[in-house]
């Protein structure tokens, strides 16, 4: 039996993990490689016990299938405890957040074999509430609280529609000595990380769904707050129903290991045949990133085979490089071959990308930049045209584009390729490419050279 922590990695579930791998549990952790967050406990990492798994809670096929691989009872989310991205796009964040945890609980329904499950909430909820008891209307005031309570009214909603047995801890909005927020003016609420985690785990040991209180709420706080000027005071934000009610009460523990982490690496899976792509594997191999290049026969294979590939390698980023141009001049079966490859192939990625949040790269070549003599129109360009215009209509998506002359097929495989006679200089270029693969970057950007004449234009910068 296992239990899952939804919601990746941060310093709360890292502690969290921790704890309850010393408490003899299994533990797998769904964490989706991001820009701001990729690194776990020296001491816990290369545990037996623990598994980390490239998945985003709005993966629901995904999240259904680790739940039956690894016998999971218990799931606690974790996705609402480092939440000020939402302050920063509150539309986009907010609303992934809600489709996040709809698909997850809807995961949980349909298993059916979830004996717990603990949403970790903040007392963002309460607004600038005198007090702050699990009895009082919710009023928030920031984005951010707006996201929390959301979240809560979806789960309650589940837990009374479908019988789950949930449990929502509020933790205090300043965790130490993790950042998770930033130091507010007047009092403030202040829990060393190992108490929060501590308050979390006795939520979650509770087993029994009651009408009379679906989706239950606690308070995880101290007993005192504080201010800037060493002044305290009695808590606004109180913790007496989980000690009354559980037996938690506030200990002095030491949370000085979380200086000690390690990062995790994500991990690419790489489409087509093409100088841009040898060369970007390449550079992933010389950078020391893990990476696996597609089997699959791209222009024979079903659907199933494609989204069976992704589900057992569990890639945090696909990059899809378009194929070659002057293979597709000629008959019906080579315009099979060419939309295949150039067309329908990036379009099924990039809706799994949008399905499951998998971050996805298009390498293009110059066909965007329009016809020219020295690039005169062909099959394949009138169809990456095409692609390059329908793929800019998924908002999460990355394109990257690149010079014409590096994809030439007798090129391919070859080791004296001057590359640096084309629009793009991959040795220089691909590195950037990375970077904004590696920082989850979204749009369009031109991977050419400053000298090229195409440098600089046609760029839609969308993230």
């Amino acid at each position: 039996m296992s239990i899952v922590i939804s919601g990746g990695l941060s310093d709360f579930s890292n502690v969290l993990a921790k704890q309850l791998l010393e408490n003899g549990e299994n533990v797998v952790i769904f964490h989706n490689f991001n820009a701001s967050y990729n690194k776990v406990l020296s001491s816990i990492k290369g545990n037996s016990k623990l598994t980390i798994l490239n998945i985003d809670n709005i993966n629901l096929e995904e999240i259904l299938k680790q739940f039956s691989i690894h016998n999971v009872t218990r799931v606690i989310d974790c996705s609402l405890v480092n939440t000020n991205f939402v302050e920063l796009d509150h539309l986009k964040s907010a609303s992934r957040l809600l489709l996040g945890i709809t698909n997850l609980l809807d995961a949980i329904r349909t298993y059916g074999k979830i004996e717990n499950f603990t949403l970790v909430s903040g007392q963002g909820v309460y607004g600038n509430s005198k007090l702050q008891d699990e009895t009082q209307p919710l009023t928030p005031i920031t984005f951010n609280g707006a996201s929390q309570m959301s979240v809560e009214a979806m789960v309650h909603s589940y837990a009374v529609s479908y019988r789950i047995n949930t449990v929502i801890g509020r933790i205090p909005n300043i965790l130490i000595p993790s950042n998770i927020s930033k130091t507010t003016d007047g009092f403030s609420n202040n829990l060393n990380l190992s108490n929060a985690v501590n308050g979390v785990r006795l939520l979650s040991k509770i087993s029994s769904f009651t009408f009379e209180n679906p989706a239950e709420v606690f308070n995880i706080s101290n007993n005192i707050e504080t201010d800037g000027n060493g002044e305290s005071r009695e808590a606004i934000f109180t913790n007496k129903k989980i000690s009354e009610k559980l037996g938690f009460s506030v200990q002095s523990n030491d949370d000085s290991e979380l200086s000690n982490f390690e990062n995790i690496l994500p991990t690419f899976l790489v489409y087509g045949q093409t100088v841009e792509k040898l060369e970007f594997v390449k550079l992933l191999k010389n950078q020391g990133i893990p990476y696996f290049e597609s089997s699959v026969d791209l222009e024979t294979t079903g659907d199933a085979n494609v989204k069976e590939e992704i589900s057992r390698i569990l890639p945090s980023h696909l990059v899809y490089f378009s194929s070659n141009q002057n293979s597709f001049e000629g008959n019906c079966f080579t315009l099979r071959s060419n939309v295949s490859l150039n067309l329908y192939l990036p379009w099924l990625l990039a809706s799994i990308s949008d399905r499951t949040a998998i971050h996805f790269t298009y390498f293009g070549t110059n066909p965007i930049f329009g016809e020219s003599s020295e690039s005169p129109e062909t099959s394949a360009l009138a169809v990456k045209t095409h692609t390059d215009k329908m793929l800019s209509y998924f908002e999460n998506i990355l394109q990257l584009r690149v010079g014409s002359n590096v994809a030439d097929s007798e090129n391919v495989g070859q080791q004296n390729v001057d590359l640096k006679q084309s629009g793009t200089n991959l040795e220089e270029n691909l590195p950037n490419g990375l970077e904004l693969i590696l920082n989850k970057s979204f749009g369009i950007h031109n991977l050419v050279n400053l000298s090229s004449k195409n440098a600089g234009q046609n760029i839609e910068k969308r993230g």
